[in-house]
């Protein structure tokens, strides 16, 4: 936002992101201010889809986008599978996904190969995330 900055409200409810705005535009610009956070529609996360990075033993790393499929939200097997799947030595439980929360970075750990079994649910995916899949690594 113009003079404010970036205001991170990521993983916070609309309320949530609602206040934090109106704190940072009241403590900097505004004596009285009203915010209304609104999420947007479906259709607009459907046309675009999510940005998304990918690191490590992954066919193609870097930056994608990936488009959700019908109303389901972007997974994070779906993000892998449509990049071009795992690389032959990729480490599938003990994937994670690094996802902006706040002041810090969150790490969610992921076990590809159980949710591959259907052992697993496969994590929703938010714009911005990182997905790593490491190397095995082989004991001698």
């Amino acid at each position: 936002m113009p003079k404010v900055g970036r205001v991170g409200v990521q993983g916070l409810s609309l309320s949530e992101a609602e206040v934090r705005i109106k704190n940072s535009l009241q403590a900097n610009q505004l004596r009285q201010a009203t915010v209304i956070v609104d999420p947007g529609t479906r259709a607009e996360t459907a046309a675009g889809g999510l940005t998304l990075r990918l690191s490590g033993e992954i066919v193609q790393t870097g930056r994608v986008t990936v488009r959700p499929l019908g109303d389901a939200p972007v997974s994070a097997y779906q993000a892998i599978i449509d990049s071009g799947g795992f690389k032959p030595f990729a480490n599938k439980r003990k994937s994670y996904i690094l996802r902006n929360s706040g002041g810090g970075v969150l790490r969610i750990n992921v076990n590809f190969e159980a949710i591959e079994m259907g052992r697993a649910e496969d994590p929703p995916m938010l714009e911005g995330d990182c997905i790593v899949v490491p190397k095995k690594v082989f004991g001698l």
